[in-house]
């Protein structure tokens, strides 16, 4: 085709450029950073598991002192002990509750994984993760534990069992 004199020449036809789309990041961790096996990842838990069970089992024997002390009392003084066993209860909760994302975030990895010398970091660069994240894993821990119990414990309290399906 032949374009009549005074008139631009055709452009060849471009692909639109489109600002929106994300570009493609590679998955996997950053470069130098690589997953830790299952093994050493699964005597980490365990370790950190058995500190959180002996500190708990201390914490509630602490709390019960109260309550085994003011036996027999009248009732203003039982009502102080159990109070003191209350906080000492809340207190508990909230070690076993930020026990992980605690060490996560001072150090980047739990006494139970320093003798792997395994660290928790951010995928993408592996810097240190934020406070966020590290409650995200939490509750991730939690929600992947979920079946693991009810398989030892021999409940059903499965999700499919919450909707009648198996």
């Amino acid at each position: 085709m032949t374009n009549p004199p005074g008139d631009a020449p055709e452009q060849p036809p471009t692909t639109p450029i489109v600002s929106w789309e994300a570009p493609t990041e590679a998955a996997g961790p950053a470069p130098g950073v690589t997953f830790a096996g299952f093994g050493a990842r699964l005597v980490a838990y365990i370790i950190d598991a058995i500190i959180i069970g002996i500190v708990a089992t201390v914490i509630a024997l602490i709390a019960v002192i109260p309550i085994v002390a003011d036996r027999g009392s009248d009732a203003t003084t039982g009502a102080a002990g159990a109070a003191a066993s209350g906080v000492i209860f809340l207190l508990l909760f909230i070690f076993t509750l930020g026990y992980f994302p605690f060490f996560w975030l001072r150090s980047g990895q739990t006494p139970g994984m320093k003798p792997f010398n395994l660290y928790v970091v951010r995928d993408r660069d592996g810097g240190k993760i934020s406070g966020g994240q590290a409650v995200l894993r939490v509750i991730g821990m939690w929600v992947a534990s979920i079946p693991c119990i009810s398989a030892i414990s021999g409940s059903s309290s499965m999700p499919g069992s919450a909707a009648g399906t198996t």
